[in-house]
């Protein structure tokens, strides 16, 4: 064999190293929270809770509530979040199973610590836009002010004491919010309504503290929209550890809706090649050079 064949094998394997470390790096997600939205049709609050699931969906975990103005199930598996109405938009808050009027306190929950642990959670849902209007969104926000979430119709997503909120219009244009300031725009394509978009946040942080940092990075059909989108838990009173759904304009409806802990952050293929050839292009320069003396 000579020198060129042998590199040339050494290279194959260094690459097949790289492929199987960026597979395995991966870990799966730890369910936090799961609500199918099963039922026959009717209000939304008293509606079953057999469609819930995960660390925070047990005998007292997070209940899906209305707020502004009262929110339906379809008995298709869907909420209706009612957008047109006196106030032109509704809320989907959380309180806690066997305590309707008790915000659900996401951070002191069975979930919570499991989120931190792992750096942070994904928020996942697929939501049904019944037309390309700019002006009829779906909005989600994390870290609201409990006093702002039963004293303040919509729209919150903008609001100071939100945390970190994202807006996603119907014509397929985002615009997130930290504390009420703007910040990174997006855009998702838009096919034919009504049309079902399957949305995926994933929320980057360490603790729920107010004044811990994180990041908002979202994708829409698969697609990246929004990436690495700074923003501080900033509630004070509740130290950030709630959770909203709205609509405007018009009624939307989702589906599916689910927390899970972060899957693990994939190193850079950057950073894999380094690590990689730096612990194997030793070891191939030690077999060329064995082979070397026996040619």
């Amino acid at each position: 064999m000579n020198k060129q064949s042998i590199v040339r094998n050494a290279c194959a394997i260094v690459a097949t190293l790289f492929v199987s470390a960026g597979l395995s790096s991966a870990s799966g997600q730890t369910l936090i929270y799961k609500d199918t939205f099963p039922g026959t049709a009717q209000n939304l609050d008293g509606a079953p809770t057999t469609g819930i699931s995960g660390l925070d969906g047990g005998a007292s975990g997070a209940l899906p509530q209305s707020q502004v103005v009262e929110n339906n199930i379809d008995g298709a598996g869907n909420v209706i979040i009612e957008g047109p109405s006196g106030a032109n938009g509704a809320i989907v808050r959380f309180d806690t199973i066997g305590s309707a009027s008790t915000l659900y306190d996401w951070a002191a929950s069975p979930g919570g610590s499991a989120i931190t642990a792992a750096g942070g959670m994904t928020v996942s849902f697929n939501w049904l836009a019944n037309d390309t209007v700019s002006g009829n969104w779906l909005a989600f926000e994390v870290g609201s002010d409990p006093n702002d979430i039963f004293g303040h119709g919509v729209p919150m997503v903008n609001h100071s004491t939100v945390g970190n909120g994202i807006l996603l219009s119907n014509n397929g244009q985002i615009q997130t919010f930290s504390s009420g300031v703007s910040g990174p725009t997006g855009s998702f394509s838009v096919g034919a309504s009504p049309v079902t978009e399957a949305v995926v946040l994933t929320y980057d942080f360490t603790s729920w503290a107010a004044g811990t940092a994180g990041t908002l990075s979202a994708t829409v059909n698969g697609v990246p929209v929004i990436t690495n989108d700074a923003f501080t838990w900033n509630v004070a009173e509740s130290g950030s550890n709630f959770l909203n759904l709205e609509s405007w304009g018009e009624t939307n409806a989702v589906s599916d809706f689910q927390v899970n802990t972060n899957i693990s952050q994939i190193p850079e293929p950057g950073a894999y090649g380094m690590a990689l050839l730096g612990l194997g292009v030793p070891l191939v320069w030690r077999r060329i050079r064995a082979r070397r003396s026996l040619i």
